[in-house]
């Protein structure tokens, strides 16, 4: 099984383990970001094999620590690279270069406002993209935010998304 099968099954039988459709939700955005940050880092020339498994681990913290809908939840990121650390080591399957910055990307992806590394970069766009992707309602509330519109904005144009204003639709009851 390659490293990122591993990491997906280990999230899957470890993890999100609930009939709750925010949990499974959350499940399947990790599995989204996942996705994303290859893409993106196949694009920009970066490592794609960490960059899936960063996405695949990046808000882990919800998983197994801090409910979704928590006050708790703005200190994800850092509780996530935590947690990252300690699968990453159990799983031994990565180097501790490796997890470093994996984890290190965890540990700022919630931060749209500042730029890091390119490799961070790449996670915080891939959530980006996952969010304004999976719902291209305007009442996507993912897309609001410090740093996240123009973000999305800045993606869309990267991806040659070319009516990408007209991906935010308005629904109507």
């Amino acid at each position: 099984m390659s490293r990122i099968g591993v990491i997906h099954k280990y999230v899957f039988d470890n993890s999100y383990k609930t009939s709750e459709w925010a949990l499974k939700l959350a499940a399947f955005h990790l599995v989204g970001v996942s996705y994303m940050a290859s893409l993106i880092a196949a694009k920009r020339g970066d490592n794609v094999e960490l960059a899936t498994i960063a996405g695949m681990l990046h808000d882990i913290a919800y998983a197994n620590i801090i409910p979704v809908d928590s006050p708790e939840s703005q200190t994800h990121a850092e509780l996530g690279a935590i947690v990252s650390m300690k699968i990453l080591k159990e799983l031994n399957i990565t180097s501790q270069e490796e997890n470093e910055i994996i984890c290190n990307s965890i540990k700022k992806h919630s931060d749209k406002t500042v730029i890091d590394t390119p490799f961070d970069e790449i996670l915080k766009d891939a959530d980006i993209l996952s969010h304004g992707l999976s719902d291209v309602t305007a009442e996507n509330k993912n897309l609001i935010g410090e740093g996240r519109e123009s973000r999305w904005i800045a993606l869309c144009k990267e991806f040659g998304f070319l009516n990408y204003e007209n991906l935010r639709i308005n629904c109507t009851e």
